[in-house]
């Protein structure tokens, strides 16, 4: 990613997190080449892997952190979610519409779910580039 635009965000999973990274991605307009539209799609889906974080990874134990780490690689803006608990795992009783991941899907051109090296769970998103 390049290193001028690079980020990377850790805080405790707790929803008042979900409003410090709607203010850092705000800050990246004009940082990142994107259009308005694009970056509101970066925050939508940004904003729910967060707060599916905060919903679902930590469940039944005390919150841990939650990793927002973003860039640009070869002209995509690139978001990974990060977390250490259970990741994406079905819930039957989730509190959720259960239309977080379609969403990221469609606003998305690449959408990975898995674990990371280090053991943490990734939700990385790579969005479209900006249109000439």
């Amino acid at each position: 990613m390049e290193s001028r635009t690079a980020f990377e965000l850790t805080l405790p999973a707790h929803a008042d997190a979900i409003t410090c990274v709607r203010h850092l991605l705000e800050g990246l307009e004009g940082r990142w080449d994107v259009t308005r539209e694009q970056l509101d799609d970066i925050q939508i889906a940004t904003i729910e892997a967060c707060t599916n974080v905060v919903i679902h990874a930590y469940r039944d134990r005390e919150p841990g952190l939650l990793e927002v780490h973003g860039g640009v690689d070869d002209g995509h803006p690139t978001i990974a979610v990060r977390d250490h608990g259970t990741g994406i795992v079905p819930r039957t009783d989730s509190p959720g519409l259960g239309v977080g991941l379609p969403l990221m899907g469609a606003l998305t051109d690449d959408l990975h779910i898995g674990v990371a090296p280090d053991g943490a769970h990734e939700v990385r998103m790579r969005f479209p580039r900006r249109p000439t």
